[in-house]
């Protein structure tokens, strides 16, 4: 639920149907990344270097103490945004754009069956407060 507010202005008040899609497509960026990793694209030179950039940028801003949870969420965040776009960029963008919805479509189901994910309705339903 976090994520839904950080991401929605903090307001928590959602539809089960809005909830459900977006926790979907959450699942969707997270087996993305955990595809990103089984490829070993987190140990690549070109991402660590990104991930280094960012991280000295942020420290040099001084707004947020390195040792925060925030700024671990942050970096985290940061780090898997990375890795589902270069991942994304393999898997989907390099191929023709005719082909890209269908692509990434087949990219989900495979994922899905690879590593399936059950969805708890009654906590979802509590969530959406129905």
């Amino acid at each position: 639920m976090w994520f839904y507010k950080k991401n929605h202005g903090g307001n928590a008040n959602v539809s089960y149907k809005d909830l459900e899609t977006y926790l979907n497509q959450y699942i969707n960026f997270k087996l993305k990344v955990l595809d990103a990793k089984e490829m070993g694209l987190d140990a690549d030179t070109a991402y660590l270097s990104e991930v280094k950039n960012y991280e000295t940028s942020l420290a040099a801003q001084k707004r947020i103490a390195k040792s925060s949870a925030a700024y671990q969420m942050i970096m985290n965040e940061y780090k898997e945004a990375a890795l589902m776009f270069n991942v994304s960029e393999i898997k989907i963008w390099n191929k023709s754009k005719d082909d890209q919805d269908k692509i990434e479509s087949e990219w989900i189901e495979v994922l899905r069956k690879k590593y399936p994910i059950k969805i708890n309705q009654n906590e979802l339903k509590k969530l959406a407060k129905l």
